[in-house]
């Protein structure tokens, strides 16, 4: 298994920061509202509260 990245790396990753933004204007461009960054942190803490909730430990939460 190969090293597994931090939320915190790929949140600052500009790469993955251009591919949000980029698929925000898309996204608006069809007449979604916001979908960019700010939908992707909000849904990595869904996520995250949710698998702390189903009892998973940190590594997990991580990885999903």
């Amino acid at each position: 298994m190969g090293q597994i990245l931090t939320f915190e790396e790929i949140k600052n990753n500009i790469e993955v920061q251009t591919y949000l933004k980029h698929a925000d204007y898309a996204f608006a461009a069809m007449g979604y509202k916001e979908h960019g960054f700010g939908h992707a942190l909000y849904s990595a803490n869904i996520a995250e509260q949710i698998l702390k909730n189903l009892g998973y430990d940190q590594r997990k939460q991580a990885m999903f």
